[in-house]
């Protein structure tokens, strides 16, 4: 799916209750978009996020310069296990905003309103993204 048309999908997560949460997710699947990723956005709704996906596992880079919200990243390997989180400020600047490196690798990673994760439960190795 090319991102490019800026797609939503809903996607389906099991939090650490076994529960199933969903997200409507504007899909971010190519270098374009995940450069771009939530820019200018000045708001976000409860249900609502971007789910970056990438063609292999490997370690990730997430800045937030632009970005008007604040953000949960909740990462996923290639089986949709939760395997971090990293809660990212808000930075509507150009220079010298902090850059978020994962200690883990991931496929794919979705951002979402800070405080989700906790909110619904999702954490990590307990948590998971249902993959189609």
């Amino acid at each position: 799916m090319n991102s490019s048309t800026r797609a939503f999908k809903t996607i389906i997560l099991v939090n650490s209750k076994n529960t199933k949460i969903t997200v409507n997710a504007q899909i971010a699947d190519d270098p374009l978009s995940h450069m771009r990723g939530l820019m200018f956005r000045s708001v976000l709704a409860k249900d609502e996020g971007m789910l970056f996906a990438f063609p292999n596992e490997a370690y990730r880079s997430f800045w937030m310069m632009f970005t008007k919200i604040a953000l949960d990243a909740i990462f996923f390997d290639k089986d949709g296990q939760v395997v971090e989180i990293i809660q990212m400020q808000p930075c509507n600047k150009l220079i010298g905003c902090p850059t978020y490196n994962s200690k883990t690798k991931s496929k794919y990673v979705l951002e979402v309103n800070f405080g989700f994760a906790s909110k619904n439960f999702i954490s990590p190795q307990k948590s998971k993204l249902l993959l189609e």
